[in-house]
């Protein structure tokens, strides 16, 4: 039984997992931001997000991002300062 356990252990410590948002996908992201504050925002934001999906999909990897992650992407969507300010404000950014 301690041999299980000891290979379990080994196996869980060498195993390369990623946790978090290659920076493939998060560059991905930034260029399709409009705006530099955005850019900023989606940088703080995502970059720490793990969307969870073996598969490589924008629209399926955003429905798992946090709220905040999401809000930044939103706001990356404006090509107004002005409004994606607003838009980071309403989501307390």
């Amino acid at each position: 039984m301690k041999k299980y356990f000891y290979i379990i252990l080994i196996l869980f410590f060498t195993k390369s997992i990623s946790f978090a948002m290659t920076n493939e996908e998060l560059y991905r992201l930034k260029y399709k931001a409009k705006t530099e504050i955005a850019k900023n925002e989606i940088q703080k934001y995502c970059s720490k997000e793990d969307p969870g999906l073996e598969i490589d999909s924008a629209i399926a990897n955003q429905i798992n991002f946090t709220n905040s992650c999401k809000c930044a992407i939103k706001a990356g969507k404006e090509s107004d300062v002005s409004l994606a300010k607003n838009i980071l404000e309403l989501c307390n950014l």
